[in-house]
């Protein structure tokens, strides 16, 4: 069964591994053509063309006497007119088996199962076949009542095996009463992300989308999108799913809120206002984060906050919720903008979102986890520092602007070894500038700070100086590790006159200090408040109870 419960996507069992016997002839198939199962089934004989669409239809892996009853159910005449009997069916499944037209599950082979699924969805026989499919095939428990026994959705084969059929016969009745299942299921981690994943796993058949029925074109256009700003996922039909989108007479919140995050990706802000202003007014929180990430894109820091702040304010009364950061990009354009203010009382609030952000079942938790580093940098945190240049180097993630976000960190923390990234960085670049050009840029500064080829990256950093956006890489001071290092040795050795209060990070006036007694190798730890905007002599405190305090503590100073 494949990870989203659907059949077809599953891999044949070694299709092409070996030669097989097609009618008298041996054909190798290690490298077939691309019409060479499309050819082999219409080569089949009546009864096996019908196999094979009754499998194609159904998708999912499924017992052989389920099939056998959908068989009879479809009203098909078996061998010699017969009724169809296990013994009849059996042989044909091998044959079909062998000639690699059906895996090892008797699964259809994924080269053939859309084109094949689409022209039953549309022939005459369709209507009876269908009805035949719904008796015999068994429903998702999910349909009768909720319960929390079901499971995962994700592994709910027979719900995505009846919404798969839905789309394909085009049924808009059955396909919103199904998709009203995902939208009831408890499971916040399931609700919705599986739902994007299935239909993203369908083929990119432009033409065929636009024939789907209104809430079918809507929902797959929205999924492609989805599949596209949150995990990278970029189908031959984007463009085609966002047209899709831009069209529709009434769209939902959700579809409008993804065409605004990519209108401001793409760097068009007019759009992107213009599509916040439709929402209704119960939705101003999405409206001020519209705003609040073009000021900041655009180089107006104080704007952006206020509008920022106020957004998710009005997030936290909307969902009686105190512990939430922004959807998505706004969340990570938030603290972004934080950090370009170059303010150090900022600095507790800037924490505080990234704890949040970097909490578990965040969908953004790698793009978080690269903002911290920038964070580590602009307190000074040098020891921090390297904990997130090593955390940052073991992120996986393909969604378009937190990978731009790690290759901006990396560079911050370790501006020497960004170069190692060019090839990876410059890979980036190429596949989402022209869909995202903000998150384009983001690497074009990058790779014109620590890349090769510097006339190409300044012309690409150039595409966008007509909308006035900022440059990324001087939002937090960036000096080599070298320079920071020598920095922190130069404090540390200072005399105790020259250690200012100003040194103390973010609004906190303590910190925690140790000295060391060269002979004795005794270490002694003591409390520093401000006095005079000095440290004070301190007093002593134990050696346990600091070492416990979470690391992100303004009480500390390492």
């Amino acid at each position: 069964m494949s990870e989203y419960g659907f059949g077809v996507l599953r891999k044949a069992a070694a299709p092409f591994s070996m030669a097989r016997s097609i009618n008298a002839g041996t054909i190798a198939m290690n490298r077939p053509e691309p019409d060479f199962f499309w050819r082999s089934y219409e080569a089949l004989g009546l009864l096996e063309r019908r196999v094979m669409e009754l499998k194609a239809l159904i998708g999912a892996a499924t017992s052989k006497s389920v099939f056998f009853e959908a068989l009879r159910a479809s009203g098909t005449s078996g061998p010699g007119g017969k009724s169809w009997t296990v013994l009849s069916l059996n042989p044909i499944l091998e044959a079909l088996t062998k000639q690699g037209l059906l895996d090892a599950a008797f699964v259809c082979a994924p080269a053939l199962a859309h084109r094949l699924s689409r022209q039953v969805a549309e022939s005459a026989d369709c209507t009876h076949l269908v009805k035949g499919l719904e008796r015999a095939l068994p429903g998702s428990p999910r349909e009768q009542k909720h319960s929390y026994y079901f499971g995962s959705l994700t592994s709910d084969s027979d719900l995505f095996r009846r919404l798969r059929l839905a789309i394909y016969v085009n049924d808009a009745v059955e396909f919103v009463r199904l998709v009203a299942i995902f939208h009831v299921e408890d499971d916040d981690d399931d609700r919705g992300a599986s739902l994007s994943r299935f239909l993203c796993s369908l083929p990119a058949d432009v033409e065929w989308l636009e024939t789907r029925s209104a809430p079918i074109r809507a929902a797959f256009a929205a999924s492609i999108v989805s599949g596209f700003l949150d995990r990278g996922l970029y189908r031959g039909d984007l463009a085609a799913a966002v047209d899709i989108l831009s069209r529709e007479a009434a769209p939902s919140m959700e579809a409008t809120c993804l065409l605004i995050r990519r209108a401001i990706l793409a760097g068009a802000f007019d759009e992107a206002v213009s599509r916040a202003n439709a929402l209704a007014p119960e939705e101003s929180h999405i409206l001020a984060a519209t705003h609040a990430s073009i000021a900041f894109l655009t180089g107006d820091t104080v704007l952006a906050l206020a509008g920022f702040r106020d957004a998710l304010k009005q997030t936290k009364k909307r969902l009686s919720k105190r512990r939430i950061v922004l959807d998505a990009e706004f969340g990570l354009l938030h603290v972004l903008a934080l950090l370009q203010a170059h303010d150090a009382t900022l600095h507790a609030e800037i924490r505080t979102l990234l704890d949040i952000g970097m909490s578990d079942g965040q969908p953004c938790v790698a793009a978080y986890v690269a903002l911290e580093g920038l964070l580590h940098l602009a307190t000074g945190q040098e020891s921090f520092a390297r904990i997130s240049s090593a955390k940052i180097a073991k992120l996986k993630t393909d969604q378009p602007l937190a990978k731009a976000l790690i290759s901006l960190a990396e560079f911050a923390l370790d501006s020497d070894a960004a170069w190692g990234h060019e090839p990876r960085n410059k890979a980036d670049h190429q596949r989402i500038a022209r869909l995202l050009p903000i998150a384009g840029l983001i690497h074009a500064q990058v790779l014109f700070q620590a890349g090769s080829q510097k006339e190409q990256w300044r012309d690409a950093c150039l595409t966008m100086k007509d909308s006035k956006i900022i440059d990324f890489t001087e939002i937090v001071v960036v000096k080599p590790l070298w320079e920071r290092a020598f920095e922190t040795l130069n404090a540390l050795l200072a005399p105790d006159g020259q250690k200012k209060a100003t040194d103390a990070p973010g609004q906190s006036g303590r910190r925690l200090a140790f000295f060391v007694d060269p002979h004795t190798k005794a270490i002694e730890a003591l409390e520093q408040t401000v006095k005079k905007n000095e440290w004070s002599a301190g007093r002593t405190v134990a050696m346990i109870g600091p070492m416990e305090r979470p690391m992100n503590s303004t009480h500390t100073k390492p």
